[in-house]
């Protein structure tokens, strides 16, 4: 459940990371007028440098969008930089020109993917921890009750150890 949700996050900024640099290439006066800029030959240098920082997050975007879809370990890497720089932009330009729409939306997204991945990392890691645990008991349990040790020990610590791995259900018992 928190990957779907960390994918859907990851989707809708994409999405919306993709519509604000096709605005600064395609329609830059009507990008710029919807924050308060007004278009002219001063600001026409500016508009082409935002769209290409634009494109270039959005392309973070898809990339970590791509790396949680695939299940890679290193989307976790992807998705801190992406939130911590979404929550940096919102709260910088919250407080530089005072417009809570921006901490709204750019902090919150990136609030959200930081505890989204947080949160995927911490199920992994019990998941992986949990995983280890069963292989580390296999393993003892093919050591203690393999056919060439059992002379070497006890039978009593042979059969015990066998019964109880039985009751839990992983082979089943038998005697030296």
């Amino acid at each position: 459940m928190p990957r779907t949700l960390l994918l859907l996050v990851l989707f809708i900024a994409l999405v919306v990371e993709l519509a604000l640099t096709g605005g600064a290439f395609f329609a830059p006066a009507f990008t710029l007028t919807q924050f308060g800029v007004k278009y002219g030959p001063e600001t026409k240098f500016l508009t082409y440098i935002v769209g290409w920082l634009l494109l270039f997050v959005s392309l973070a975007a898809l990339v970590a969008f791509g790396q949680v879809w695939q299940r890679r370990p290193s989307y976790a890497t992807w998705c801190y930089v992406l939130g911590l720089w979404w929550i940096g932009i919102g709260i910088g330009i919250y407080y530089t020109f005072g417009k809570p729409d921006n901490l709204l939306l750019d902090s919150v997204k990136g609030l959200l993917i930081v505890l989204l991945t947080w949160y995927c990392q911490r199920t992994r890691m019990m998941i992986r921890a949990t995983s280890h645990k069963v292989v580390y008991w296999r393993l003892i349990g093919s050591l203690l009750t393999a056919s060439a040790l059992c002379p070497l020990l006890t039978c009593t610590r042979c059969q015990l150890f066998r019964s109880s791995r039985a009751l839990a259900g992983h082979w089943p018992a038998r005697r030296c």
